[in-house]
């Protein structure tokens, strides 16, 4: 999938994750909590969690010289690795 089309669909998913948020909060507290969308909110926090890590984001250089991940900071020295093997992050490097 192309970094446009995933741009568009966390998009999408977050203004459906708003509506569904904005219906919730509108909800008595007591129907709020036991309300499927409670599992769609949750849902579309993942899936968009999840596009995100697909959108490649640079590595962080140290001033001692190592290379981190940007998300979770493991230590990519010498891997030249495109996705973190520590939390899946899509990885680009810059000259």
């Amino acid at each position: 999938m192309d970094e446009k089309k995933v741009r568009e669909a966390i998009e999408r998913m977050c203004k459906m994750r708003d509506m569904y948020n904005s219906t919730l909060c509108s909800l008595p507290p007591k129907t709020r909590e036991k309300s499927e969308y409670n599992n769609y909110v949750d849902t579309f926090l993942a899936a968009i969690e999840a596009l995100e890590k697909q959108l490649p984001k640079k590595v962080d250089v140290w001033a001692n010289g190592t290379q981190h991940c940007p998300v979770c900071d493991k230590d990519l020295t010498y891997t030249g690795l495109h996705i973190c093997p520590e939390c899946y992050q899509r990885l680009c490097y810059t000259k």
